[in-house]
């Protein structure tokens, strides 16, 4: 890995980790009002095509700033990159199909709180590449 690389994994790492473990706390403390919110998104055409739009472009620059794959953070990068262009194309082709698997997730508590672990851990683990560990 260059080090120009190894500083856009850095980077990226700064940013994905902090939020990844604000979304994990976000669903752990408002896991009740996630019920709630599904069928009112799903209601709200403009507001699913404006976040499918921004998610899809989100992942689309952090995927042209950083497309590498020689170590493990910087694959994760990338995954996760694609992983939101991905979310993003849905919400603007297949939104329905993209609400019911997160109902499905919401419906099952104990599949919801163990994705929702593995988030913060994930998150926890990229906050450390970024800000703590020496090497990326």
């Amino acid at each position: 890995m260059t080090e120009a690389q190894a500083l856009t994994t850095r980077f990226c790492a700064r940013v994905a980790g902090p939020f990844l473990l604000l979304i994990a706390l976000m669903v752990f403390t408002r896991y009740d009002t996630l019920e709630m919110l599904l069928p009112s998104l799903q209601q709200n055409a403009a507001l699913v095509m404006v976040a499918g739009v921004w998610t899809a472009l989100l992942g689309l620059i952090v995927f042209t700033a950083h497309h590498h794959f020689n170590s493990l953070a910087a694959a994760t990068i990338s995954v996760l990159a694609l992983m939101l262009v991905l979310r993003g194309a849905l919400l603007l082709l297949q939104p329905e199909a993209l609400i019911a698997v997160a109902g499905g997730f919401v419906d099952a508590p104990p599949v919801m709180y163990a994705a929702t672990g593995l988030t913060f851990l994930l998150g926890a683990w990229l906050t450390f590449v970024g800000w703590v560990a020496q090497k990326v």
